[in-house]
């Protein structure tokens, strides 16, 4: 009975034509609504998916997702292939200072508003060296696209 979400057998709430909810204990069930319940489909609780899922298993569902691929489609494409993330931009898309924060959260891992913001600043005490960083970083994922591309139409 507990899978048709009754607790207490005593205490069976009943819904009467009235729209009235009564409580009522299975021993004063007749035999027609006792039939009722046991054969009334198990409808289990929605639970939230991530209660049960680590991190790794969370980012590979949202992959899944993201991919808008079908989960047979995603495990069939990635079978025996290096996993490429793609770009999500255009580095000709960027701003100079949007490309200088993607390249440090590249390479250090993610940073908060307030560290990319200083990172920023510190890089551009020096003007002339912060553009020529970003004209080397804006040519350096600008080939990474391009090959990235290339790629994409071989297949």
């Amino acid at each position: 009975m507990k899978t048709r979400g009754i607790d207490d057998p005593s205490n069976i709430m009943f819904e009467d034509e009235g729209g009235q909810i009564e409580t009522r204990s299975w021993d004063d069930l007749n035999d027609e609504e006792k039939f009722n319940i046991l054969n009334t489909p198990i409808d289990y609780p929605q639970q939230n998916v991530e209660d049960n899922l680590d991190a790794d298993e969370i980012n590979l569902l949202n992959s899944i997702r993201s991919s808008g691929m079908s989960v047979q489609d995603y495990l069939q494409n990635i079978q025996g292939e290096p996993i490429v993330q793609e770009p999500t931009y255009k580095v000709d898309d960027l701003d100079d200072d949007s490309l200088y924060i993607l390249d440090m959260e590249t390479k250090v891992g993610e940073m908060s508003e307030e560290e990319a913001a200083q990172a920023l600043s510190v890089a551009k005490q020096n003007e002339d060296l912060y553009k020529r960083q970003i004209e080397g970083l804006r040519k350096e994922y600008k080939e990474r696209e391009d090959d990235l591309a290339k790629q994409q139409e071989a297949e």
